[in-house]
C-alpha cells in the first residue's frame, strides 16, 4: 500500500502520465547512442542519466548543463528505459535509449513530456501514450457531464425528469470506458511482443499489479519466447520465481535479520510453532492501523503454540523503535533497515505492506495476507481452544 521508492514512483509516472514505454530489443550493430539535449528554463547545473532496473535506479553518467545544453554518449546492450534528472528539479524525464543518435528537448515545467527524436522505441512509447490518453480524455468528458448534470439538478436549473436514468447511463459509460482501458492495457503488450515497447509495457503493467497471477504467467511465457534476452522478460520471470516460492503450500524461504539489539534472529528458530511473518513499517499507516488486530490475535493465541515475527521495512532505527513502543508490539521484531531494498522483502517478493505469511510448525505457508477477522478465524480453525 505504501510502495514509494524512486523506482516505483517513476514507474507509476509512466503509467499515469505518459503510460508505459518501449524498447527492449538488442541494441544491434550501432556504435552506441549519442544524446544532444536542450533543457529550457535551466541555464546551468548538472544532468544525470539514470537507468531504471527492476530493483533500483543506477546512475549511468553525469554531465554539465551549459546555456541549457547537455550531451550524453554511450552504448546499451538492450534498448532500455532511462530517466534524466536536471539539477535539483523534483521530477525526472523518461527516455527510452537505444543505440542511435538522439535529440532531446525538455522544459522545466513539463519534464515527463520531454520531446525525443531518433529513438524508434521512444516513438513506440509516444504512440502508445496517445492511445491511452484517448481513454483518459473520454473519462474526463464523462465525469464533466456527470458533474454538470448533478449541479444542474441541485440548482433547480434543469428538469429532473429522467435524471436517474441519465445519471445511471453516464456511470455505465464511465465504467465501460475504464474496463476498455484496462483491457487495452493488458492486451497491448501481447500484441507487441516483438517490440521493445511491448516488453517494457508488460513489465510496467506487472508492477502496477493489473494482471492476475495466471495472466502474468501466460505473459511471461510468451514474452520470454519472443524476446529471450529482454531484461524486462527477465524481471518478470524473476518476480514469478519469488512469488511461486512464497505461495500457499510452499516452504517459506529461511532468512536471518538483526533485532533492535543487534541479535540475529532466524526464521528457522520458529520451527515447531505456528508463526505469522508480518511485513510492516513504522511509516506505513495501514500497517499501524492493523497492529491492534495483530495484538488481539497474539494475546488470544500465544499460549497455543503461536508466535508473530515482525519484519520491518523501516530505514531509520529510531523511528522503527518508536513505532514498536507506541503500538506496544510484544513480539520479536527484526529489520535490516533497508526500506524497500530489504533483502528479505526482495526474497518474498514484497511490493506493498502490510503483508503477512502464516506458517505451520514445519515452515510451510498455509495462508497469506490475513487481516482482522480473517486472521482470527484462521487461527481458531487451526488452533481451537481445548
Amino acid at each position: 500500500m505504501n510502495s514509494l521508492n524512486f523506482l516505483k514512483i517513476n514507474a507509476l509516472l509512466i503509467l499515469s502520465v505518459l503510460f508505459l514505454a518501449s524498447s527492449c530489443k538488442s541494441g544491434g550493430a550501432g556504435d552506441g547512442y549519442t544524446i544532444e539535449g536542450k533543457i529550457n528554463g535551466l541555464e546551468t547545473g548538472q544532468a544525470l542519466l539514470l537507468l531504471q532496473t527492476d530493483g533500483d535506479i543506477d546512475t549511468v553518467a553525469t554531465v554539465p548543463i551549459e546555456a541549457g545544453v547537455f550531451a550524453f554518449s554511450g552504448k546499451v546492450e538492450h534498448a532500455s528505459m532511462h530517466f534524466i534528472r536536471f539539477g535539483d528539479l523534483p521530477q525526472a524525464a523518461p527516455v527510452f535509449i537505444e543505440n542511435a543518435p538522439m535529440t532531446i528537448t525538455a522544459y522545466v515545467d513539463s519534464l515527463p513530456l520531454m520531446e525525443v527524436t531518433g529513438s524508434a522505441s521512444h516513438a513506440d512509447l509516444m504512440a502508445y501514450i496517445d492511445d491511452m490518453r484517448a481513454f483518459d480524455t473520454k473519462n474526463m468528458d464523462l465525469q464533466t457531464q456527470y458533474q454538470n448534470l448533478i449541479m444542474g439538478a441541485q440548482s433547480g436549473a434543469m428538469d429532473t425528469t429522467g435524471l436517474m436514468q441519465q445519471v445511471n447511463g453516464l456511470i455505465a459509460a464511465l465504467n465501460a470506458n475504464i474496463d476498455a482501458k484496462t483491457a487495452f492495457q493488458k492486451q497491448w503488450p501481447l500484441d507487441n511482443l516483438d517490440k521493445a515497447a511491448g516488453a517494457y509495457a508488460a513489465w510496467a503493467n506487472r508492477q502496477a499489479q493489473i494482471y492476475t497471477p495466471e495472466e502474468i504467467q501466460d505473459l511471461s511465457t510468451k514474452l520470454t519466447a519472443a524476446q529471450p534476452n529482454s531484461p524486462y522478460a527477465g524481471y518478470i520471470a524473476t518476480y514469478l520465481a519469488k512469488v511461486n516460492g512464497t505461495q500457499v503450500g510452499a516452504t517459506a524461504p529461511d532468512f536471518s535479520l538483526p533485532d533492535p539489539n543487534g541479535k540475529t534472529v532466524s526464521l528457522k528458530d520458529y520451527r515447531g510453532k505456528y508463526v505469522l511473518v508480518d511485513f510492516w513499517a513504522g511509516w506505513c499507516s495501514p500497517c499501524r492501523a492493523e497492529n491492534p488486530n495483530l495484538i488481539a490475535a497474539y494475546d488470544t493465541y500465544k499460549g497455543r503454540n503461536f508466535e508473530v515475527l515482525g519484519v520491518s521495512l523501516d530505514r531509520e532505527k529510531g523511528y522503527w523503535l518508536q513505532a514498536i513502543e507506541q503500538d506496544a508490539l510484544p513480539w520479536t521484531q527484526v529489520s535490516d533497515l533497508k526500506w524497500w531494498r530489504s533483502d528479505v522483502a526482495q526474497l518474498y517478493g514484497i511490493e506493498s505492506i502490510p503483508a503477512n505469511f502464516l506458517l505451520d510448525p514445519q515452515g510451510k505457508i498455509i495462508a497469506r495476507n490475513l487481516r482482522g477477522p480473517a486472521l482470527l478465524a484462521e487461527l481458531e480453525r487451526i488452533l481451537p481452544a481445548r
